[in-house]
């Protein structure tokens, strides 16, 4: 079953399990993973967040074809892994594996990429640290991520860079987000930075709903990554898909914590020649 949970209430969708069902005796080996709702059911979360995004030149028949190579981008935090511990080279390899991939390491490249209006990319991956900021009038820290410069990039800097009409995301992109809260509905404080995303034009966001293992974040970074680049499965499917491969054949219920905000329905166009 498909869902799509358009509300406004703060859950964790993919992570709520439902009650053990004692009928004919207890749980066995397995059986609590296929309680979990991200086990079940493709879900994506909206907060009431789901724009009409506009369609080029009026018509969804008159969009622009997808380019000749997929146009990827890598936004990171080079300080991580330094060791090279994790499968993170990995991911990056196929980011660049049959495609344009643009590399950023600093808040300003990537501010001014939004700011230029011509962003043609299809898919948009982050590998950095999420932080909780703390702001003066002692309201709710305000979320940021950070890239190799250490600077913040927050909900203010996003938004600050739409113009008036059209989206800063041309494309409609997928952007994944592979750091610690990233993954919370669009509507939830502090981290509302997938939702602004959303409004600069992004179909969907992914992320983690909590902090998450280095080792695990990136395993599941280059298993969702090179089966997207495939452009034959949707970004709720590929979810799905990996939240039951890592609980089934790794007893692991991490991929439960990365949830879609907006975007279930995202497939990355490749050309046709």
């Amino acid at each position: 079953m498909r869902i799509r949970v358009d509300s406004d209430l703060f859950l964790p969708w993919p992570m709520l399990a439902l009650p053990e069902d004692t009928t004919n005796g207890p749980d066995g080996p397995g059986d609590a993973f296929r309680r979990f709702l991200g086990y079940r059911h493709q879900i994506e979360q909206t907060g009431g967040h789901h724009p009409r995004f506009p369609v080029p030149a009026g018509d969804e028949h008159d969009a622009p074809p997808p380019p000749l190579s997929p146009v990827v981008s890598l936004n990171h935090d080079k300080g991580i892994d330094p060791q090279g511990v994790t499968r993170a080279a990995e991911v990056a390899s196929a980011l660049a594996t049959g495609t344009v991939r643009v590399e950023r390491a600093l808040r300003d490249e990537l501010l001014r990429a939004l700011r230029s209006g011509g962003l043609d990319e299809q898919l948009m991956y982050f590998w950095c640290h999420g932080h909780f900021r703390p702001v003066a009038d002692d309201s709710a820290p305000l979320f940021v991520l950070r890239l190799s410069d250490g600077k913040d990039i927050d909900v203010p800097a996003v938004l600050a860079e739409r113009g008036p009409a059209d989206p800063l995301l041309a494309r409609r992109p997928l952007v994944f987000l592979n750091a610690g809260y990233t993954g919370l509905p669009a509507t939830a404080e502090p981290a509302r930075l997938g939702g602004a995303l959303i409004e600069a034009g992004a179909g969907g966001v992914l992320g983690p709903q909590i902090e998450m293992p280095q080792l695990f974040a990136a395993e599941y970074a280059h298993a969702y990554v090179t089966r997207y680049l495939g452009g034959r499965e949707t970004a709720g499917e590929i979810v799905h898909g990996l939240a039951r491969h890592f609980a089934d054949a790794w007893s692991n219920p991490l991929g439960f914590a990365y949830a879609l905000q907006c975007g279930m329905d995202n497939r990355l166009e490749r050309a046709t020649v």
